[in-house]
């Protein structure tokens, strides 16, 4: 579950940057597009994690 904490916290600073990227560029802005999608992947994974932890 370690690796799962570090992964929140990398979603908790990408989500900020998400946020003020689309304070700062608008939520259409390319950047904040970017930044939304790698902010998905990184949950994404910790989904993918929580179930094969589940299933193992």
């Amino acid at each position: 579950m370690i690796a799962t904490k570090s992964r929140q916290g990398a979603i908790e600073k990408k989500r900020q940057e998400m946020i003020d990227l689309a304070d700062a560029f608008g939520y259409t802005n390319p950047d904040t597009i970017k930044a939304s999608q790698e902010l998905d992947k990184l949950m994404n994974a910790i989904v993918l994690d929580r179930r094969s932890f589940r299933f193992s």
